[in-house]
């Protein structure tokens, strides 16, 4: 699984994501980022080094608005050295904001 989406309705959110990651074979870099409609939120991208065969942890946030009814909120995740990595314990947590 490389990502995690909710769907909510029209409005302007907070958004935090964190999970833990496992490296299978090499210590790599991972980028964890937040989407909404499938766009980058600006600011939102982070980046570990997730050692072999140990769990890290990575966390992002980001406040949102605009977001139409519909449109679904992701946290993605992508290995930045080719390595298999497994994204366990995630969370992704959407608060609406007056």
């Amino acid at each position: 699984m490389t990502s995690t989406t909710l769907t909510p309705g029209a409005g302007d959110y907070f958004i935090s994501l964190s999970a833990t990651f496992e490296a299978a074979n090499l210590d790599t870099h991972v980028v964890v980022s937040i989407y909404v409609n499938g766009v980058q939120v600006s600011g939102s991208e982070r980046r570990t080094e997730i050692r072999k065969n140990r769990f890290d942890s990575c966390f992002s946030q980001a406040l949102v608005t605009g977001v139409t009814a519909g449109q679904a909120i992701e946290g993605r995740f992508r290995s930045l050295d080719g390595d298999s990595i497994t994204m366990t314990n995630r969370s992704l947590v959407v608060i609406e904001i007056d």
